[in-house]
Order: C-alpha cells, then structure tokens, then sequence
C-alpha cells in the first residue's frame, strides 16, 4: 500500500492538484505584470497618481485593482511588487 493508499488521501491529492493547476495560469500572469510594471513604469508615477492620504489611496488602489488578474493570485503577486517598491 502506497502513500495513496486510502480514499482520503486520494481525495485530498486530487483537489490539491486540481487546485495548483487551476492557480499556475494567474500566478504566472501576476508575475508577468508585476515584471512589467516594475520594467516599464517608474516609481514617481505612483507617487503621481494616489492621493496622498492614505483615506483616499485606498480606495483608489482598490479600484486599480479591478485591472489586476482574475483573482488573489495573481493580484498578490503584483501587489508584493508594489510594495516593495515602495
């Protein structure tokens, strides 16, 4: 008996993929923008574009991100770019 011996186990292997291979296209996506965005849009245009208090930067932020990929993983990706850019 394998490490997939049991209905459970196989259950949860096969969701667990499913899941990963559901989630690879948006991370891939997530970091083709992030690159992008990190290669072809400089820092200033940021401090351009939202407002300064943070009251109102947050929802514009929000708002950008309905262009984002389709769900959290790839919108994660891009985010942690953006921050750490600063």
């Amino acid at each position: 008996m394998g490490a997939t011996a049991s209905q459970r186990a196989q259950t949860w292997l096969t969701i667990f993929v499913s899941i990963v291979i559901q989630a690879s296209p948006f991370v891939v996506l997530g970091t083709v923008v992030s690159a992008t965005i990190a290669a072809v849009v400089p820092p200033s245009f940021f401090a351009r574009v939202l407002p300064r208090r943070p009251g109102l930067a947050v929802p514009v932020a929000g708002a950008a991100g309905v262009l984002m990929p389709g769900c959290e993983c790839g919108s994660v990706v891009v985010s942690g770019a953006l921050m750490r850019r600063g």
